[in-house]
């Protein structure tokens, strides 16, 4: 108990974490492929993972958090030109601007 007191865990930024000896070798043994074309199968196993966990049919890994929270309310709206679509006419976006004049 006590390691796991003393182990501080930092994911404010990718560039904070420096990989030792076993995650450079993790990394180097890895399958890789394009997560693009649905090819990685590390992406592709989390995936499935996390929906599986989750319940839901699906899951999307976000890189990054400015990513998802672009994704979550595009997903929310449904399909653009519908009422709710972020940029039209009532949504959230155009409420936030200042007044003009």
């Amino acid at each position: 108990m006590a390691r796991a007191a003393s182990l501080r865990l930092d994911f404010r930024s990718d560039t904070r974490t420096v990989p030792d000896a076993r995650m450079r070798a993790a990394m180097a043994g890895a399958e890789v492929g394009d997560d693009v074309y649905g090819d990685d199968p590390t992406v592709a196993l989390l995936e499935e993972t996390v929906a599986g966990l989750l319940g839901t049919e699906a899951a999307l890994l976000t890189p990054t958090s400015t990513m998802a929270n672009l994704l979550a309310p595009l997903a929310a709206c449904g399909p653009p030109g519908t009422p709710g679509t972020p940029g039209t006419p009532g949504t959230p976006g155009r409420r936030d601007r200042p007044p003009r004049g």
